[in-house]
């Protein structure tokens, strides 16, 4: 299995579908810019690259509902590839990341989307995370660093 972290800006509002089953499936596709100079001009040179995502479950509608085009994110996951033939016979093949997490890197402020309920930056969602537990009050304890046998 090839995992890859992948950070840049969806191209596209996110496509949400559902299977029979109901389970959600959300589409997207994502601009990851590389910026490196050039060896034999030394000029700056940008080059980037679109890689589509998949998503499924609650992250899907999670992910729809606050990421839109143009949001800055990024997506852990795996390397998968589609292969089917077409009409013609030809095999055919396409590459995406199946998204097991995702971070909200730099989406838009409350009223520039479709969405009032926008989450604070920097939030992050993982597919399989088990229920946080409440944050407790950990006392602090003033030790000396003489007291420390190592």
């Amino acid at each position: 299995m090839i995992r890859m972290q992948i950070v840049g800006r969806l191209t596209k509002d996110v496509e949400l579908k559902y299977l029979p089953n109901g389970t959600a499936i959300g589409e997207a596709s994502v601009a990851s810019s590389n910026v490196y100079k050039d060896r034999n001009t030394g000029e700056r040179k940008e080059e980037t690259t679109f890689i589509d995502v998949k998503v499924f479950g609650k992250m899907a509608e999670t992910m729809n509902q606050y990421l839109h085009k143009g949001d800055q994110v990024c997506f852990i996951g795996d390397y998968k590839v589609d292969k089917w033939q077409a009409q013609d016979g030809t095999n055919r093949y396409k590459s995406y990341c199946l998204v097991r997490e995702m971070e909200f890197i730099n989406c838009k402020k409350d009223g520039q989307n479709n969405n009032n309920n926008q989450p604070q930056q920097n939030n992050s969602y993982q597919q399989q995370s088990a229920p946080q537990q409440p944050q407790q009050d950990i006392p602090t304890i003033d030790i000396d660093d003489e007291d420390i046998p190592f």
